[in-house]
């Protein structure tokens, strides 16, 4: 799909910074010396032809009490796609993905603090197919930000720091806090004033909901509030896990360093291989396999990581999250 150089000027924008003001599209009309109609324009249009996947906040699922973990599963070819659409029928459930590997279905869980987490693993793990599992809960985070940067534009979203999962505590959220945040992960109305409806739902001001998100963005539990693409429809069609094996002690050193390479989106040190086989779990998004293979030859020279596994996407069964905005 062909993007003229305003289309990916905005979506460069609209994935780094969107603005948290009562008129975000003026904003950007007035950074691009652009209409605002115009803007606001193009972002439906992008939106219609399925570019963009939402517009809403994006949190962080620990600091809103929830438990992560990634889960792989080894499941029987004839029984994969049954297995892998009911694995997505569960809302805590927020990527699905089939890859080429006799580890095939690989998901993330977001479970709230009062659901057993191994109990409920259990239950996905007992659909016929299911010949084995892996339970991979992140220990370090070096990176989790999906973004595409079609122009080279500077943005002024901050990069994430390495952190150790441990160290996350879950704050303590008011009725109104949970209010506020299932408005904000809602997707947002393409309107001049987007945020006008969210107010008037919370029955408050949209600056006093504007000033709250800003207010949940400082404290952590807000990530950002952006656009999430759909890759494949930008020509990033190429979307490999690259599972390694990694020493303790460079695990920090050499997360820093797959993190820093811009065609990477996650980088996580994880455990629950057996044996540790794999302890560094890294996404890369590309526009061809080629260009991906080529990441991952230049990724294995600056770690010296030998031990490696190269996973890439089949199939995309799911890709939503859905914390608070389920009742």
């Amino acid at each position: 799909m062909t993007l003229d150089f305003l289309d990916q000027k905005i979506l460069d924008i609209i994935q780094y910074s969107f603005p948290l003001v009562e008129r975000p599209f003026l904003v950007i009309a007035e950074k691009l010396e652009v209409s605002e109609e115009e803007v606001l324009g193009r972002v439906r249009r992008l939106k219609e032809e399925g570019i963009i996947r939402q517009i809403s906040a994006i949190f962080d699922a620990r600091m809103l009490g929830y438990q992560s973990v990634l889960v792989a599963m080894k499941v029987n070819e004839a029984y994969v796609d049954i297995v892998g659409e009911e694995v997505s029928k569960c809302s805590y459930v927020s990527h699905n993905y089939l890859r080429d590997n006799e580890i095939n279905l690989w998901f993330t869980l977001a479970l709230p603090s009062n659901i057993s987490l191994a109990s409920f693993i259990k239950r996905l793990t007992e659909l016929e197919g299911v010949r084995e599992y892996y339970v991979l809960p992140a220990v370090r985070i070096f990176k989790n930000t999906v973004k595409f940067n079609f122009t080279g534009l500077d943005s002024s979203c901050k990069e994430e720091e390495p952190r150790v999962v441990e160290k996350v505590r879950s704050k303590s959220l008011s009725d109104q806090d949970i209010a506020l945040i299932r408005e904000l992960e809602r997707d947002i109305e393409l309107s001049f004033r987007p945020f006008a409806k969210p107010a008037y739902r919370l029955r408050i001001s949209e600056k006093t909901l504007l000033e709250a998100a800003k207010e949940l963005e400082r404290k952590g539990i807000m990530k950002r509030f952006a656009a999430v693409l759909r890759h494949y429809k930008v020509g990033y069609i190429a979307n490999c896990l690259l599972c390694m094996k990694v020493s303790e002690d460079d695990a920090n050193r050499i997360g820093i360093i797959v993190s820093s390479f811009p065609e990477v989106s996650h980088c996580f040190e994880r455990t629950g291989f057996p044996n540790e086989e794999y302890n560094l779990f890294t996404v890369i998004h590309e526009r061809s396999r080629k260009r991906c293979d080529d990441v991952i030859d230049k990724i294995l020279k600056f770690t010296g990581a030998k031990h490696y596994l190269s996973l890439y996407s089949v199939k995309e069964y799911k890709m939503k999250r859905e914390y608070f905005i389920q009742s």
